[in-house]
């Protein structure tokens, strides 16, 4: 016969076990899932690999080295070595230029309100030219589908510049620069406006020289940079001069441009992933001469490597993809660039 002792007995019997074979089950699972996140911490999985989703890649074209130098390079970075660095980067896609039916009426449109009235003159595919009625007969070569252009003038026949009358302030020479490209539609999304950078020359014996201050400039060079792209710096084949740069200058009224070039390469949100060289592999092929030599403004052969660190770098003709490049810093402002993706996604 069950009594009420027994019964009570039995359900803390129950609930006893019950709450041991719980309490197992759940310390089990604690354990198991401590010694799979130690796991992961100490002995990570190996992350999946570069994706290199455009394929092979074609070889960064960095411009012909004007002159071959017999350099040595020794490393000087504060650590005394290489840092290291992931081993894949983004690769960036490109944006092509669209075709436009319009293209050239517009472009005509654009330069006629900014003093350009002659008629387009054919030079070579896109590319037309208009000349204006200045006082330095100013003339532009327009790709009527990317914007890029090239303007120049004959600005050292004017005395009123020569002698730096209505010279705008660097503020000033900054905004007629960007105007300037606001009028044409191709102010770029991706210029970083806290990179810009202004430079003084003066006017002597019709030679452009350096100048010491603003009162004996005529004339102030406007720079424009892109934004980093992945917390990467992007670098032009020249670090001082992008190839998107304007000469600002006064005049007889206000000031004006008087020399400029423009090129612009949009870059998409479309990328992929692609193994990139060990940092000492860079420094090797430095050693070998495969390195394309920025700047460097100094007569020693021995360069000392101060800094490494990877950038983006933007072509001086159109290309399909922006790529990564190790960068080297040295002595007496040496610079160098070396493609950064490893050989075998380059195409030959």
């Amino acid at each position: 016969m069950i009594t009420l002792n027994k019964v009570a007995w039995e359900t803390k019997a129950i609930l006893k076990w019950g709450g041991i074979a719980i309490g197992a089950i759940i310390l089990i699972w604690i354990v198991f899932g401590l010694g799979g996140t130690i796991k992961k911490v100490f002995f990570p999985p190996p992350p999946p690999p570069p994706t290199v989703g455009f394929g092979k890649l074609l070889q960064i074209k960095f411009p012909p080295q004007t002159e071959v130098k017999n350099l040595t390079y020794a490393i000087d970075t504060l650590t005394g070595s290489l840092p290291s660095f992931p081993d894949r980067a983004s690769v960036f896609k490109i944006k092509e230029n669209e075709a436009n039916l319009l293209a050239l009426t517009n472009a005509r449109k654009k330069l006629e309100a900014l003093g350009f009235n002659s008629q387009p003159i054919p030079i070579g595919g896109n590319v037309y030219k208009w000349s204006d009625k200045s006082s330095i007969s100013r003339t532009i070569s327009l790709d009527i589908f990317s914007l890029d252009f090239s303007l120049s003038s004959s600005y050292l026949l004017d005395q009123d510049i020569i002698s730096g009358k209505n010279l705008p302030d660097t503020t000033e020479a900054i905004t007629k620069a960007a105007n300037f490209l606001k009028s044409l539609d191709a102010y770029p999304k991706d210029i970083d406006e806290e990179k810009t950078k202004t430079n003084l020359f003066s006017i002597v014996n019709s030679n452009i020289t350096p100048a010491s201050s603003f009162s004996n400039s005529q004339l102030i060079q406007v720079s424009f940079f892109q934004k980093d792209v992945n917390k990467l710096p992007i670098y032009y084949s020249n670090p001082n001069e992008p190839p998107m740069l304007f000469m600002i200058a006064g005049g007889s009224f206000q000031a004006q441009i008087i020399q400029g070039k423009f090129a612009h390469q949009e870059i998409s949100d479309e990328k992929e992933t692609y193994p990139i060289k060990t940092a000492d592999k860079a420094f090797e092929e430095l050693q070998q001469g495969k390195a394309f030599i920025a700047s460097y403004e100094g007569e020693d052969k021995n360069i000392s490597i101060k800094k490494i660190s990877l950038g983006y770098y933007i072509e001086d003709e159109r290309q399909l993809y922006l790529t990564p490049i190790y960068v080297f810093f040295g002595n007496d402002n040496f610079l160098a660039y070396i493609t950064a993706v490893t050989d075998e996604w380059l195409s030959n």
